[in-house]
């Protein structure tokens, strides 16, 4: 007989109201219904609280956690909640999306599959995303192809050089996987440093190579979505300075959580760079091109 395995949702709120209730009313349409969300608000000043209040009251599932009081930010708040819920999988999600409803079981699937492969193993599943406007208007099919993220070039903790790999608000981890993300000193959000961690202890991270949200953009989003396709080098160049600050505080991190030298971390940035562009024309050349699902 299956065992049955507790799930646990991780929601991170801060000034979340105009886009909660949709969220919320995805989370509660999922064809998985057997799972648990735990919410913890970092001290909004809109009607956030009072919207998670109304759906905890007409739905069990949910559970506001208790607040010292203390902001801690979206990495402190989401790594409050892995610290204080205990599961056998953690989806980790944000205020502002909208899930489809076959997400859980779609990424269920595929930790089983991935846990048969790599039993006791640390082990993250991710996936691509829809990314839209405010008003849920898609605005790119995938933001892998907008990204230049090719998950197969990056699974390698070395490799983690060329990209960021992950989008929190897709990921699903196992117990394994979060015993690696403490200490996390260092770390720039949650969803960088567990991939991080996990690729370093020997563990793995495995794609659902679809959509499984609509990735809503808007004004006041942490972090967002840029497309990178279009002129891509000249983009780089005419930003250097930002770029070489996001790469030295990536390379702070990955040291932090064992990386080597800066010249190692410089040689698989180039690296990637060229070998994405020889997996992108390799898939235009058998007919893929963009990622359309």
């Amino acid at each position: 007989m299956k065992t049955k395995k507790h799930i646990a949702i991780l929601l991170a709120t801060y000034n979340g109201a105009p886009y909660l209730p949709e969220l919320l009313d995805s989370l509660r349409a999922q064809t998985v219904a057997d799972w648990r969300l735990y919410v913890r608000d970092d001290g909004s000043t809109d009607t956030t609280a009072d919207i998670l209040s109304q759906y905890a009251g007409r739905d069990p599932r949910l559970t506001v956690m208790a607040s010292d009081g203390t902001k801690r930010g979206a990495l402190g708040n989401f790594m409050q909640l892995l610290q204080d819920c205990n599961a056998d999988y953690y989806f980790f999600c944000d205020q502002d999306d909208v899930w489809f409803k076959d997400k859980i079981a779609r990424t269920l699937q595929r930790m089983e599959e991935a846990e048969a492969t790599y039993p006791d193993s640390p082990i993250i599943v991710h996936t691509d995303l829809t990314v839209t406007d405010s008003g849920l208007h898609v605005t790119a099919d995938s933001f892998w192809d907008m990204s230049r993220i090719a998950p197969p070039l990056l699974h390698d903790f070395k490799r983690l050089a060329g990209h960021y790999l992950t989008t929190g608000c897709t990921m699903a981890i196992n117990r394994q996987a979060k015993a690696v993300a403490w200490p996390y000193e260092g770390a720039l959000m949650h969803d960088s440093w567990i991939t991080a961690r996990v690729l370093q202890a020997g563990g793995h991270v495995v794609e659902l190579e679809r959509p499984t949200l609509y990735y809503r953009q808007h004004e006041h989003n942490a972090i967002g979505a840029h497309d990178t396709q279009q002129n891509y080098f000249l983009k780089r160049l005419s930003h250097i300075r930002k770029v070489l600050q996001d790469n030295v505080r990536n390379y702070r991190m990955l040291r932090a959580a064992g990386y080597g030298s800066c010249l190692t971390y410089i040689r698989y940035k180039v690296a990637y760079y060229f070998a994405y562009r020889k997996w992108s024309r390799q898939r235009q050349t058998a007919g893929y091109g963009e990622r359309t699902y």
